[in-house]
């Protein structure tokens, strides 16, 4: 009875002149999601404020991402697609039809390419849809969009300050390794040094977390504080999207006390000599394939500041959430949270994302708001795929795509407001099992994952003609939560009906051959320069003198143009023992590519500026401990942040 007359009221409401709820959007990059699944062996930071949202409505313990990788990530989310069905395999290109126009590129796409170029990308891909943030804006929305966005699609051109955009052109180490993975593990590994240690992030900084996060969190503040959501003419959606806890790993005193007296493990290693081919070869590419001869303390110290940056996250998202409950407009108003991807954390001898393990894929995701009773904890596997849907379904906006990858939450967390407006709406039936898929950095094959139960396979694409393919993967997370016993020798029968599954939706290889396909191409046009300068061109991206005559003979196949192999000489100007961070010899005229090398900078030849020119120093010989986020000047003049 109560559940009912609370429908008949939120209905009541919406009914009258333009009393569609409000939508606070609130994001935390590479927060694991199972430190909100009491089920999980996962670590447990405090979270006091992301607890009481869940407590106030429902928490969705098994929610995972499309793409553990930010963009890829987002993007899916945004448009409601899959990877494969959008075309945004990686960072480097990201959604560039505006409101879903193909015609109509992101600006900032124009500005790293040129606007035919655009054009023609955006019509090659399959679906270029409008986001949920264009549809709510095109039903009479009043859109503000702060955070990180890092996902293209023209959306900066709605009110408030967003950043992070993703096309780079070829100017990115990074994305020149991914757009070549198609050589095969052994030529991407190359010129990989291994660290010997865990880093160690600082603990000691004033405010840990970025600048953006900062604005990111005031705007938000002061903008629910002036009355945003008691605007009687039109509906609100407001998006606040943190960068923390992703990397920088940074803390202080304040938020490393709030977990100082947790009990943090070091994760279990699969032995080396039985370790899966594509965790070798990630592990090699990510230079953690030694963890397991690092100092347990300094990983644990490592995992300490991560969870202590989950805690920090979760304090600046109360903010926000207090600023809301403040303002008197939150009982007309659906709060949605999720994260894009999680953080390996060391687990599987990795740091970052970049994998199918749940570390990586597992991301978090609650609810509160009109029609949601409150203390729900729903176990079904849901995605981030599932947020389009949802958030269409609550500003009750009909016609959806036939093709969306997901379903509405609400069908889950508030079936009687789901019911009474699905009228009108498409909405596909809800399914037992999540996939997911990644074809990006630290991989050199495409990797795919499907859940269903207790039960999960990962599978991979092809390395032919360059190497052996990956054996599948089977995991009982029931009773395997850490993903360390590959089952699938014995389970032939779950593997076949997975793997049947997975394949009513995608055809792995021919996904895998497309990824591929379009990341050469976008290699050729950005990058290749011919035959003549074909090694330096790879050297450039795998390290000077990191390839050899069999590497060349595979870039030859792969680019289908000869690749001269020439033996690299000595810099008579190179001086002894000094190295760029990835263990490049770093010299005035060798020294092409090189990464922000934080506190490990040293005195280079012909000064920081002439060989690594994403160092900014005030001097000309040494980088400061305290040097700010690197930037590469390139031919236009522009600063690009690598």
């Amino acid at each position: 009875m109560y559940m009912l007359l609370l429908l008949m009221t939120t209905l009541c409401k919406f009914a009258m002149a333009d009393m569609r709820p409000n939508i606070l959007f609130l994001m935390a990059d590479e927060m694991d999601g199972r430190i909100f699944d009491a089920s999980s062996p996962q670590v447990k930071p405090p979270m006091p404020n992301l607890n009481r949202l869940a407590k106030a409505g429902a928490v969705f313990t098994h929610a995972y991402n499309q793409a553990p990788q930010c963009v890829p990530s987002r993007s899916a989310m945004l448009v409601g697609l899959r990877t494969d069905q959008i075309g945004v395999y990686d960072n480097f290109l990201g959604g560039i039809a505006v409101n879903g126009d193909s015609s109509n590129p992101d600006p900032h796409c124009v500005q790293s390419f040129n606007r035919s170029y655009c054009i023609r990308l955006s019509q090659n891909r399959k679906n270029s849809p409008a986001t949920f943030i264009d549809r709510l804006y095109n039903e009479g929305y009043g859109v503000h969009l702060y955070g990180k966005m890092h996902a293209g699609w023209g959306l900066d051109r709605y009110p408030g300050t967003i950043g992070e955009f993703p096309f780079t052109n070829g100017r990115s180490q990074k994305a020149l390794r991914e757009w070549t993975r198609g050589l095969g593990p052994e030529t991407n590994i190359k010129g990989k040094t291994q660290l010997n240690h865990a880093p160690a992030p600082s603990d000691t900084e004033p405010k840990p977390a970025t600048g953006v996060d900062y604005q990111c969190m005031n705007s938000c503040v002061s903008i629910l504080r002036k009355g945003l959501f008691n605007n009687k003419s039109a509906p609100q959606f407001l998006y606040c999207s943190l960068i923390v806890p992703h990397p920088p790993y940074a803390s202080n005193h304040t938020f490393m006390k709030a977990v100082e007296n947790m009990t943090i493990d070091v994760p279990s290693f699969v032995p080396k000599s039985i370790i899966h081919p594509n965790d070798r070869t990630t592990a090699i590419l990510k230079s953690t394939w030694n963890a397991d001869q690092f100092n347990a303390s300094n990983i644990e110290y490592f995992r300490r500041v991560y969870f202590s940056m989950c805690f920090e996250s979760d304090d600046m998202l109360g903010q926000i959430i207090d600023a809301l409950d403040d303002s008197g407009a939150a009982d007309r108003t659906y709060v949605v949270m999720i994260s894009d991807h999680g953080e390996d954390n060391f687990e599987h001898r990795q740091v970052g994302k970049n994998n199918m393990y749940d570390s990586a894929s597992r991301v978090a995701m609650l609810l509160r708001g009109p029609g949601i009773a409150p203390g729900q904890v729903i176990s079904n596997l849901t995605s981030l795929n599932d947020v389009y849907p949802t958030i269409v379904n609550m500003a009750g906006i009909a016609a959806n795509p036939d093709n969306l990858a997901g379903s509405s939450l609400l069908q889950l967390a508030a079936p009687e407001v789901w019911a009474a407006s699905r009228i009108g709406i498409n909405s596909n039936a809800r399914k037992d099992y999540v996939i997911a898929q990644y074809h990006s950095v630290f991989s050199v094959t495409g990797e795919f994952m499907i859940r269903q139960g207790k039960h999960k396979l990962i599978t991979y694409g092809s390395n032919a003609p360059f190497g052996d393919d990956f054996p599948m993967q089977l995991f009982d997370l029931e009773n395997d939560p850490w993903e360390l016993h590959n089952i699938g020798h014995n389970s032939s029968d779950v593997v076949d009906h997975l793997l049947r599954l997975l394949r009513t939706e995608i055809n792995e290889t021919q996904v895998d051959l497309e990824a591929k396909r379009w990341q050469r191409q976008m290699f050729l046009d950005t990058t290749w320069k011919g035959s003549r300068h074909c090694m330096s061109t790879f050297e450039a991206i795998y390290g000077v003198g990191a390839l050899n005559e069999t590497d060349a003979k595979r870039i030859s196949q792969w680019i289908g143009q000869p690749c001269p192999f020439v033996k690299p000489v000595p810099d008579p100007n190179c001086e002894t023992g000094i190295k760029d961070i990835d263990g490049t010899a770093c010299c005035s005229s060798s020294c092409s590519i090189c990464s922000h090398p934080y506190k490990n900078c040293s005195k280079r030849p012909g000064g920081a500026h002439d060989c690594c020119p994403s160092i900014i120093v005030k001097d000309n010989n040494a980088c400061k401990s305290n040097a700010p986020p690197c930037f590469l000047k390139v031919t236009d003049g522009k600063p690009y942040h690598p």
